[in-house]
């Protein structure tokens, strides 16, 4: 039944990928920061969340998210982590290290994560059965999530060259989770692994490279993000915070 189900979840993937207009895209002229997906020193090659929304005058990336087939432990704290994204901004105002840094960056969140129905769902959450897990990663009890990304043209982005030569708009997206971890892992750990993901799905990448490339100031939070793997952020960091207002262009510099 399980297998059915998840073979039912991708054929309708593939539907809803095929039903999104084809989008005349310009090229994009921001440049590549280290901490972006797909990262290669000396390529300027980006990629972006297209859809997005305004909302009393706030410009935010807007992705509209499904958990019919996340199971137990992960569709627990589902709801926690797309909050913790949506709040990124209020959950660290409150610390006195954000307040003491005086970043010029804007008091309200620019992403918008938001639950609803399948058929119009643009970023997909999912457990998968053991035998899927097994095939696509192996038997790897250190890896805990997967996210993919389909461009606006329908076109499944998983390395730096194909970004190169296809439309680098992130149209649609999934996350598949381990179906190996259990309960026993805590609420604060599994909630960070699907925050993870869902960075990726906007474009973050890792922060294990040059940080004198990366928007965010390196010297201010060491270490901090939700997109890396030596720290469990709790929610998205001020860096990644930054990152986002960078790379999207919100114009946080001239906030203030």
């Amino acid at each position: 039944m399980i297998a059915e189900n998840l073979k039912k979840l991708y054929n309708k993937i593939v539907i809803s990928i095929a039903l999104i207009i084809l989008i005349v895209v310009s090229s994009l002229l921001t440049i590549a920061y280290s901490h972006e997906l797909y990262y290669i020193i000396g390529q300027k090659y980006s990629v972006r969340w297209y859809w997005k929304i305004t909302e009393g005058g706030v410009t935010k990336l807007y992705i509209k998210t499904n958990s019919d087939y996340l199971k137990s432990p992960f569709v627990e704290v589902y709801n926690n982590a797309l909050n913790n994204w949506n709040n990124a901004w209020s959950l660290n105002s409150s610390s006195s290290f954000a307040r003491s840094l005086n970043l010029k960056i804007h008091t309200y969140s620019h992403v918008k994560f938001e639950n609803t129905s399948f058929n119009s769902a643009k970023l997909f959450f999912a457990t998968p059965t053991k035998e899927w897990w097994n095939a696509t990663v192996g038997n790897n009890g250190d890896m805990a999530g997967l996210a993919f990304i389909t461009n606006t043209d329908g076109i499944q982005i998983t390395e730096s060259n194909v970004i190169g030569i296809n439309n680098r708009n992130i149209g649609a997206g999934s996350i598949f989770v381990s179906p190996y971890i259990t309960a026993s892992r805590s609420e604060f750990e599994r909630t960070y692994i699907l925050m993870h993901e869902m960075g990726h799905i906007i474009g973050l990448g890792h922060i294990s490279y040059d940080d004198l490339l990366n928007p965010y100031p390196p010297n201010t939070v060491p270490g901090r993000s939700v997109m890396t793997y030596d720290y469990l952020a709790q929610f998205p960091t001020l860096h990644d915070i930054y990152d986002v207002e960078i790379m999207y262009g919100f114009s946080c510099r001239n906030w203030k």
